[in-house]
């Protein structure tokens, strides 16, 4: 279940998120949409326990109550049960590792593969997602937006969580790798729960879920994306 109930989050004095109410339906991607400063991400990082503040109320994922959870549950939700793929893509990887070897890492971390089956596996989520084994070698100052963007994504799914958080997922991807990483996004969605924040309404129409608009940190409207974005 994903879910809050009169959540949220305070920063430096000011309210981020406010009396946030709301309930994912299971195998549904629910969608955020909002201006820019709206609380979209701060409401996707709340959801790995990551918010940049003071939360209160109840905000509850995978039968966690996140709001109030000591740092060793987080560090166990995390990771193996839920990932975030962060906007920020060029400063959310180490720039001393290359591709293929901060995917194989949660493999190791989270699954208990050894190095050779993690990289070998590592090797086959890039490659479903377009990044070939001259690119999967590289490292992060070597690579475009897109295909950051796309390591990020497959190090979130290489440990299989059960909740997938992402922040502007194809924000920097041309039109062909958007419609690759589209494609995966609606099957992943099939087999664990998927939140994206977004600006882009058309994303939000394809991926046919449920759509949360946020406004001034307080969610304004909720339903499924066609009423909502009609």
């Amino acid at each position: 279940m994903l879910a809050a109930l009169d959540f949220c989050v305070e920063a430096d004095g000011r309210q981020l998120l406010r009396d946030l109410r709301f309930q994912a339906r299971p195998g549904v991607p629910l969608v955020i949409i909002g201006e820019s400063g709206a609380g979209k991400s701060t409401l996707a990082r709340a959801l790995l326990g990551m918010a940049p503040g003071r939360g209160s109320g109840r905000l509850y994922a995978g039968g966690i109550e996140l709001v109030g959870a000591d740092q060793a549950a987080l560090r166990r939700w995390r990771g193996r049960c839920a990932a975030l793929v962060p906007q920020a893509v060029h400063d959310a990887l180490n720039p001393q590792h290359t591709l293929l070897e901060q995917v194989a890492a949660p493999l190791r971390r989270h699954l208990g593969l050894r190095r050779g089956a993690a990289a070998l596996a590592a090797a086959d989520l890039l490659a479903s997602l377009g990044l070939e084994p001259g690119l999967q070698r590289r490292y992060p100052a070597q690579c475009s937006g897109g295909q950051l963007q796309r390591a990020l994504l497959a190090a979130a799914l290489a440990p299989s969580p059960a909740l997938l958080v992402l922040d502007e997922p194809t924000s920097a991807l041309d039109p062909a790798a958007a419609a690759l990483v589209l494609a995966r996004l609606r099957a992943e969605a099939a087999r664990r729960q998927l939140v994206v924040v977004t600006h882009d309404l058309d994303l939000a129409r394809a991926l046919d879920g449920d759509v949360l608009v946020l406004y001034g940190g307080c969610a304004v409207e909720t339903g499924p994306a066609a009423a909502v974005l009609e």
